[in-house]
């Protein structure tokens, strides 16, 4: 089987010997630095035991092995600790795990002998293999220290677009007449008060993350300030490139 997780979602296949798929799962993400090692490991466990009721393989029969590229697994010394974890709390699982980033498992995916991978979902990263295999990364480091260009910078940026404004601290560079109301109508809220919640002690990443798709249908209609978003956005994601 195999198993990749971002920071909003996972999907597992498994596969037969040959390379057929017999079965597809989805679950929830399954980055451990934010949710820790034994949920982690509790989600991961939960899509193999659903997979393995649809394709008729028993509870009690491991797998032979899972590969896990997964959002936040860029250390070595987490990698074992996600597979001890696993091996300790749900032994039937599967035999073996490999484990390694989600960005590495796209990269392999498509360019065996090394090239670049550029991942722009809830958060952001970027990554090169050399043919010789040494790698250089830039980004990944979460929505408190990076993740530029992703999904949640995007609506980080539009809400701080938003207050600046109404504080009359500094003009957005583009009127706020659609991305405000958007905001109170996806966060549903009526001032900025209501959105501390949101924003602190209620703060759901993921959730927080998909207000990017209000700002991409603004774009759809030609709202200047989401359109000037997304050219920030493309802008900063050329520069993971250009860092590796």
């Amino acid at each position: 089987g195999g198993l990749e997780g971002g920071a909003t979602r996972s999907t597992l296949f498994v596969m037969d010997g040959l390379g057929k798929k017999l079965t597809e799962v989805l679950g929830p993400h399954t980055n451990h630095w934010v949710l820790g090692m034994e949920e982690t490991a509790a989600r991961i466990n939960d899509m193999i035991a659903r997979s393995k009721v649809q394709i008729g393989v028993p509870d009690t029969l491991p797998y032979d092995i899972v590969g896990l590229n997964l959002s936040g697994c860029e250390e070595e010394k987490s990698n074992r600790l996600l597979a001890e974890t696993l091996h300790r709390l749900y032994p039937a699982a599967s035999l073996d795990y490999t484990i390694g980033s989600d960005t590495l498992g796209s990269l392999r995916t498509g360019l065996p002998n090394g090239g670049v991978v550029l991942i722009s979902g809830t958060g952001s990263n970027a990554l090169l293999i050399n043919p010789d295999g040494r790698t250089y990364g830039c980004g990944g480091w979460g929505h408190m220290i990076g993740d530029e260009g992703s999904a949640y910078w995007l609506a980080h940026r539009a809400c701080k677009y938003v207050f600046d404004e109404l504080d009359g601290l500094k003009k957005a560079p583009a009127p706020i007449t659609y991305v405000w109301p958007a905001m109170q109508q996806y966060f549903e809220v009526t001032d900025q008060q209501s959105m501390l919640p949101h924003l602190d002690a209620n703060l759901n990443k993921c959730k927080f993350a998909m207000f990017a798709k209000e700002l991409a249908l603004g774009c759809d209609r030609g709202d200047p300030l989401c359109l000037e978003l997304f050219r920030e956005a493309g802008v900063t994601l050329a520069k993971h490139v250009v860092a590796v």
